[in-house]
């Protein structure tokens, strides 16, 4: 498997900044029989059974890196608690306000909106955060709303709740809210598909550990490299279970948190049944709730 990161020729052109235009954002990768590529940007994601060739994107003079990390655990030093500020009223937008101490608000400053902060880990200086740019409670609109500032192999700890040993891992921060109040479970964002099988080198102390997946190319991908660091891991793809396209977040204001729970109990009965743990009968009487909840949901979209 070859994995190469490049511009993306897509989204990079219409950025402002020349340094936006050639930041390596386009993750591809080479089995040999698939090209299969994702920018964590914009999200336009593909396959195809044959090499092909992207356009570059619009030639810069790169400028001189910079120590992200250093910035990443600036603006966490300037952040604050996000309690009556925009973060508040967009998480309840949202349906997904939860309390969390990774995160924050931070300020708007000279020409950059107010944002949503979250730091990976939990280190009071942390070497990596991700940011939501927010303007009237809202995602400002832009051609970058989320960026991840620093490198970290460390999760965003949306959610802990040291009581439970289960574990989800989402790509969204809004998604990994929105399981920890369906669940109570502890919940991890890891900011996008491609980091996410890392993160299961993490998840040895949780006895079950899911993963909420895209329907697209990098999810599947993510999944088939979560299998080979932590086989027991079990995937949850909305877009099988409730309707193509839609995410725990979504899902969860559209159909509330019984959708997300009966989404997670089919996968696990499903999973039981994969393993040999029960047979096809005793999997069916397991899925009479979610079966009844998901057929519901099914039936509302009509």
């Amino acid at each position: 498997m070859k994995i190469s990161d490049s511009a993306c020729p897509h989204c990079g052109p219409k950025c402002r900044a020349p340094a936006n235009r050639v930041r390596k954002v386009l993750r591809t990768w080479r089995d040999g029989e698939f090209f299969t590529y994702k920018c964590i940007r914009c999200g336009i994601s593909g396959y195809s059974h044959k090499t092909i060739r992207l356009p570059d994107a619009v030639p810069v003079a790169m400028r001189p890196d910079k120590n992200r990390s250093k910035i990443a655990s600036w603006l966490w030093k300037k952040s604050r608690g996000f309690y009556g500020t925009e973060v508040e009223k967009y998480l309840v937008s949202r349906s997904c306000y939860l309390q969390s101490d990774n995160i924050r608000y931070l300020e708007s400053y000279k020409n950059h909106p107010s944002c949503m902060i979250v730091r990976f880990g939990t280190d009071d200086r942390p070497s990596c955060v991700h940011l939501t740019r927010l303007v009237d409670g809202k995602k400002a609109g832009t051609d970058r709303d989320k960026i991840i500032i620093g490198r970290s192999i460390e999760p965003i700890i949306v959610y802990d709740n040291p009581e439970r040993t289960e574990l989800v891992i989402t790509e969204g921060i809004e998604d990994a809210a929105s399981m920890a109040i369906a669940t109570g479970w502890t919940s991890w964002a890891s900011g996008a598909a491609v980091r996410t099988p890392a993160l299961l080198n993490a998840s040895r102390s949780f006895t079950q550990v899911y993963i909420t997946v895209d329907d697209d190319p990098a999810g599947h991908l993510a999944f088939k490299k979560a299998l080979e660091i932590r086989p027991d891991v079990i995937s949850i793809n909305f877009s099988k279970t409730i309707e193509k396209g839609i995410d725990a977040n979504k899902a969860l204001i559209k159909h509330g948190k019984d959708a997300l729970l009966a989404s997670i109990e089919w996968r696990e009965a499903q999973h039981r049944h994969e393993i040999g743990q029960i047979g096809f009968h005793q999997m069916e009487r397991e899925l009479v709730w979610a079966s009844q909840i998901l057929s519901s949901v099914r039936t509302n979209e009509d």
